[in-house]
């Protein structure tokens, strides 16, 4: 049902590259994931470092020209541009996303005119390899959502290619205004549960203990031949 109506809110075509990689969703279930971004990054640059909230990790965003990440302090963070394309990367690359979403804010008009109808690309990179391209049809703008399917793991995305209707004909080559409401949820497949941590304990305990009988098990069957 919720895929449904992601697909009427935005339309897609899908086209992957690389080695095979689990399908993507865009969709708008609205909300917030568990970590926010807020404003406590970087001077302005080509590239900021932006700290989520609650879980504290670093994520970085580049971009074409230089990117303001809107002022300090404890409120959701908003990067202005204009930017033709920007990158959405975590600092540590095995921290990766299990889902994100965020709003965008595109160039509105062109020549004096009025856009509508746009269009745009988003780079999907998976931990491991692979790419799939999301080509993003989108009357309306809104917040959007990538889910990663299955057990894959998302690196980082770039979003760009933004195109328009005018009043007479097409433009390409559009900006971003700015990127703002950036949420994700760490993968699970990046941050394991604490049970799983458990198990990886035990498993490490199970070696050594293993590995300390074996050479006393190993000495005594050769004693108990000395005394033949």
């Amino acid at each position: 049902m919720r895929t449904g109506l992601a697909l009427a809110t935005v339309a897609l075509a899908l086209t992957i590259g690389g080695s095979a990689v689990a399908a993507t969703l865009v969709y708008h279930p609205g909300g917030n994931y568990s970590e926010m971004l807020h404003n406590n990054g970087s001077p302005t640059g080509t590239t900021i470092a932006l700290l989520s909230k609650s879980g504290g990790q670093l994520v970085d965003l580049s971009g074409q020209g230089l990117l303001d990440p809107g002022g300090a302090g404890n409120g959701f963070a908003q990067v202005d541009g204009p930017f033709g394309w920007v990158t959405i990367d975590p600092e540590d690359p095995l921290a990766g996303f299990g889902k994100i979403g965020f709003t965008l804010n595109p160039q509105n008009k062109f020549d004096g005119h009025d856009l509508s109808n746009y269009t745009f690309r988003i780079d999907v990179n998976f931990l491991g390899g692979g790419t799939q391209t999301l080509n993003v049809i989108a009357p309306s703008f809104n917040k959007y959502d990538i889910w990663a399917e299955g057990d894959e793991v998302i690196s980082s995305l770039t979003i760009y290619g933004l195109a328009g209707d005018y009043r007479g004909g097409h433009a390409s080559g559009l900006t971003f205004e700015d990127i703002r409401q950036i949420s994700f949820e760490p993968s699970a497949a990046a941050v394991p549960e604490p049970a799983t941590w458990v198990m990886l304990l035990a498993g490490v305990l199970s070696v050594g203990l293993a590995l300390r009988i074996g050479p006393a098990n190993h000495r005594s069957v050769w004693a108990d031949r000395s005394h033949r």
